[in-house]
């Protein structure tokens, strides 16, 4: 079959933050927001939801460099098998052994898929945001004086909750449509 190169769609959800006001900079700035912000990678296997890291390209190839010989090891890059492929949108534009993503010389049926593939991963993304605690600016403060890292874990523990969530909904009685 044409499509079994590629296992899964991969993306990155954005969650809208109160600004770190005890570690403010750039670094925090999400383009979706036009202020801070958080991003998780979520990569749907099948019928379920698999964590990976934060933020999109950057975290998949496990680091910021260039030079393959220094990213992290465990980071998704290194775990899909060789020969196969995600699919992602034009955020992963870069990795192209790795993701694929909608070019104008595929095919119709190719871009019918790959659309499929990420509507469907968009589903899962809406999902954590219809939840209204990720769905709204992220503004609970985690421990007193726990600074940026405090209020980044709590946030991280309730996407992990949720993410939990969802794959025993996924599980019983509300999957995602078949690609």
């Amino acid at each position: 079959m044409l499509f079994q190169t590629y296992l899964t769609s991969i993306d990155c959800v954005h969650f809208e933050v109160d600004e770190f006001r005890t570690d403010q900079g750039s670094k925090w700035y999400s383009h979706k927001f036009n202020g801070s912000g958080l991003s998780y990678e979520a990569v749907v296997i099948w019928r379920k939801i698999v964590l990976s890291s934060y933020h999109d390209i950057t975290i998949f190839r496990g680091g910021t460099r260039k030079e393959k010989k220094i990213w992290q090891n465990d980071s998704l890059f290194f775990q899909v098998p060789s020969g196969r492929r995600l699919i992602g949108d034009s955020g992963y534009v870069g990795e192209a052994k790795k993701v694929s993503t909608t070019l104008g010389d595929h095919s119709k049926e190719v871009k019918e898929y790959f659309a499929r593939a990420k509507s469907r991963q968009e589903t899962i993304n809406a999902r954590y945001k219809n939840l209204r605690m990720l769905g709204t600016s992220f503004r609970h403060k985690g421990e007193k004086r726990s600074g940026s890292k405090g209020k980044m874990d709590l946030h991280e523990l309730v996407f992990d909750a949720i993410t939990v969530f969802l794959q025993y909904d996924l599980e019983n009685g509300n999957a995602l449509f078949d690609l």
